[in-house]
């Protein structure tokens, strides 16, 4: 008789079998599982913030939300600013020198010095008057002025006056020095009246016609350079005329020198002034 062996409806080892495989499917789903929430905490899910949790504390834009871009620099923007100078003046020019030449003392009616006094017994210490042969005289007569003349030049200036004799052999002609810096330009301004030729006979004897008696003629030399000419104060300005002659001039030595030299007559002048032009700016 042949026994028939049957094996149980489930076998043992079969039955633990299935188990493993169940439990590796199992861990295996719970792989895949950390997995997926590793990935998404690393990339995150579309719609949430990175990680995937809101931070309460911050604000966070919505998919319709939209970022207004920046503008651009405008040009003005974009350009360096340009340092802007500052202005500033240039200096004023200084009156260094005022004669009133055969006169007094005359207070300045300006900001500027007085014009200092030329007289008889005191002449001025610029005028070469130990090798010169001056005179100091004065007229009685009303005195007009040009309008050349600055409202500020006092009309008693042209109410004295100095004249030149002509010069003997061992005399020089009438001459002024005035210190003066090299690196400067100067102005300078002789003021003249004619005081004694008329157009007619006046009968004073301090007066005579200019047709019968003139002309009065003399040169006007400042540095060296003629500066006038064959000047005649009557034919020019007339009688009793205050009138200036301006003219500009540099030193070389440091002595500004102004010098009156003979034609006809002798040279006259009843005043001086010397204006430094720009002070400080050189001979620019």
């Amino acid at each position: 008789m042949y026994t028939v062996s049957r094996s149980p409806p489930y076998d043992q080892s079969s039955r633990t079998q299935d188990s493993d495989n169940w439990l590796q499917w199992a861990l295996f789903g719970l792989g895949g599982v950390f997995l997926l929430g590793s990935i998404i905490v690393l990339v995150g899910v579309p719609g949430l913030p990175l990680g995937g949790l809101t931070d309460t504390n911050s604000t966070s834009l919505s998919p319709t939300d939209s970022v207004s871009p920046v503008p651009d620099p405008t040009e003005t923007e974009r350009q360096t600013p340009v340092p802007t100078a500052t202005a500033t003046s240039e200096p004023s020019d200084t009156t260094i020198y005022r004669i009133n030449v055969g006169g007094p003392r005359l207070k300045a009616t300006d900001n500027g010095p007085d014009w200092l006094a030329d007289q008889e017994n005191a002449p001025s210490t610029y005028l070469n008057h130990r090798v010169s042969d001056t005179v100091v005289n004065d007229t009685p007569d009303p005195i007009t002025v040009e309008n050349a003349v600055s409202a500020t030049t006092p009309q008693s200036l042209f109410k004295t006056y100095r004249f030149s004799r002509k010069p003997k052999l061992w005399q020089k002609e009438m001459e002024w020095g005035f210190p003066a810096d090299p690196n400067s330009v100067y102005e300078v301004r002789i003021y003249v009246v004619e005081p004694f030729f008329t157009s007619g006979q006046s009968g004073r004897p301090s007066e005579e016609s200019y047709s019968e008696e003139g002309p009065r003629s003399f040169d006007v030399v400042i540095e060296n350079k003629t500066a006038l000419q064959n000047y005649e104060p009557f034919v020019e300005h007339g009688h009793d005329v205050g009138a200036v002659k301006s003219f500009e001039t540099t030193v070389d030595d440091g002595s500004l020198t102004i010098r009156f030299h003979h034609r006809v007559e002798n040279p006259v002048i009843s005043g001086i002034e010397i204006i430094e032009k720009n002070p400080g700016n050189g001979n620019n």
